[in-house]
């Protein structure tokens, strides 16, 4: 089982990985990130979820000693104005 799909809180499908769903993570440096439970594909905005990966911005890494840390929880993902984009909370 991968590990990211230890949480539900589902946002789309990824439109990249046709198996991926995209989800919303919490950040060591404290910032919201969606990634796909599949392949791996990032992005920062919910808005950045295309349906075509020709019309993607997404990227493949964070930056610098940037890593992913757990996954976000409904308070954080409300704070940031994303709860709207969520599909399934689990």
């Amino acid at each position: 089982m991968n590990w990211r799909r230890s949480w539900s809180g589902r946002v789309a499908p990824c439109p990249i990985e046709s198996n991926g769903d995209v989800r919303v993570w919490h950040t060591r440096a404290g910032r919201l990130v969606l990634v796909c439970d599949e392949c791996d594909a990032l992005w920062f905005e919910p808005g950045a979820i295309a349906d075509t990966p020709e019309s993607q911005r997404w990227q493949w890494e964070l930056e610098g000693d940037e890593a992913i840390e757990r996954p976000a929880t409904r308070e954080e993902i409300e704070a940031a104005g994303w709860a709207g984009h969520v599909t399934n909370w689990g």
